[in-house]
């Protein structure tokens, strides 16, 4: 009777440990699980990384069209002025001209 109940808490033991072994198991699954979310965290951080840098170069490259527009037209101001200036020198020569005459 006794050895048989010694038996019994023997096996009771053993399923103890069988018990722990398995929560052991389910705490590496779930460790495992929180690595992966952790990476997935990661790349999605690298993602937004990239996305702020490709937006930074997008905002550079308007900054840098903005300036060409700049002067383009701070250029076709000086073809204007450029304009008017020769107009003036002919507007001279003819002056000229009449008093030559």
């Amino acid at each position: 009777e006794q050895d048989s109940s010694a038996e019994d808490c023997r096996q009771q033991e053993l399923s103890d440990q069988d018990c722990r072994q398995e929560r052991s198991a389910q705490e590496c699954r779930q460790q495992e699980l929180s690595d992966q979310d952790c990476w997935q965290q990661e790349r999605s951080a690298q993602d937004c990384l990239e996305q702020e840098r490709s937006a930074e170069d997008c905002r550079q490259q308007e900054r840098s069209t903005q300036d060409c527009l700049e002067q383009e037209r701070s250029a076709e101001d000086c073809r204007q002025q450029e304009r008017s200036t020769q107009e003036c020198l002919e507007q001279e020569r003819s002056a000229q001209d009449c008093r030559q005459q």
